[in-house]
């Protein structure tokens, strides 16, 4: 990330335009004005308070954001392996596929800078892991444990308090792990909803209690819920058929689209596909992402978002490459 990201000590304190908004959001915090009534965009508070811990590190420059940003990546990569891990058991073949993203994720036009999206990959990545962790365990054994389900929901809350719309995407991953821990029993699936919203409140009660102090509870419903939202529809008049297809002609014409697309859904099916009906579980997740992508109408953006379902297609490349096994 030194030499890929534009936040880093070699990049340029320029060419910032998403992230330049993001940074002055968490200046403007970290220097007492307070989030959705002195200032404002489109983004969450989970957002802002990173950025605000940035400001804090290093508050003239992107270098504290390229810090965390770091940190956010290690543990990305770590997950990419845990991933590879389940499916491969072989650590080193593993670290390889781990390796390997580093180009998916930092590929030109994806990288420029840190955009809302790439706060998401390391939650993404979590829940893709548990999922793939579920589906390549014995039926009996695949509920969920309190702390893997209490972490899934810090993940999907964190998606939530980023960005919203890729929490919603998130959803497709929730219901996939929700259908692999039926197998093990109603009491089962009711206790991981229980750790799950218990994880999902041990990340939002704080921001609640918050905006519910300074007042600005209801600007924040109204501004990142509300605005937002109402500002992204196709239009009265949209063609909808055609809108899809306008948005896969745009992905033809990006190689990375092309690249991430063909990894995730190939990948995601032919990884599993002696798995009966479960081989269509990741690729129908992956497909809601970019349903929803394209309905905010600039899928680039949510293409970050989305990368982690490469590894699938990475792993199964090193399977039939090296194979798996002990």
């Amino acid at each position: 990330m030194l030499f890929v990201s534009n936040d880093s000590p070699l990049g340029s304190v320029n060419n910032h335009v998403d992230s330049a908004m993001f940074f002055m959001s968490g200046k403007a915090w970290a220097n007492g004005l307070v989030p959705y009534v002195d200032f404002s965009d489109s983004k969450g508070p989970l957002l802002w308070l990173i950025e605000m811990v940035g400001y804090w590190i290093s508050p003239t420059d992107y270098h504290g954001v390229w810090i965390l940003s770091v940190v956010m990546m290690t543990f990305t990569f770590y997950f990419c392996w845990k991933t590879a891990m389940a499916v491969l058991h072989r650590p080193w073949l593993s670290m390889c596929v781990a390796v390997t993203m580093a180009l998916v994720y930092f590929l030109g036009f994806d990288f420029l800078e840190t955009r809302a999206e790439t706060w998401c990959n390391l939650p993404v990545i979590y829940v893709i892991y548990l999922v793939v962790k579920k589906i390549v365990t014995d039926r009996p054994l695949r509920r969920l444990q309190p702390l893997e389900a209490l972490m899934f929901g810090v993940a999907f809350m964190s998606c939530l308090l980023v960005k919203w719309s890729i929490a919603v995407m998130m959803l497709s991953l929730c219901g996939a792990l929700l259908f692999l821990t039926w197998k093990s029993g109603l009491v089962s699936v009711v206790k991981a909803i229980g750790w799950f919203v218990a994880g999902c409140a041990l990340l939002a009660a704080p921001f609640a209690v918050y905006l519910c102090c300074v007042g600005a509870f209801r600007p924040f419903v109204e501004e990142y819920f509300s605005a937002t939202s109402a500002s992204v529809g196709l239009g009265e008049h949209m063609d909808y058929v055609g809108f899809y297809l306008n948005q896969a002609r745009r992905i033809y014409h990006s190689p990375v689209s092309v690249v991430t697309v063909i990894l995730g859904l190939a990948g995601g099916y032919m990884l599993f596909r002696k798995h009966g009906w479960e081989k269509w579980l990741l690729p129908l997740c992956y497909c809601v992402f970019f349903a929803i992508g394209s309905y905010k109408n600039w899928w680039l953006y949510y293409l970050q978002a989305s990368m982690s379902f490469s590894v699938l297609g990475i792993i199964c490349m090193a399977e039939k490459l090296w194979g798996g096994g002990k």
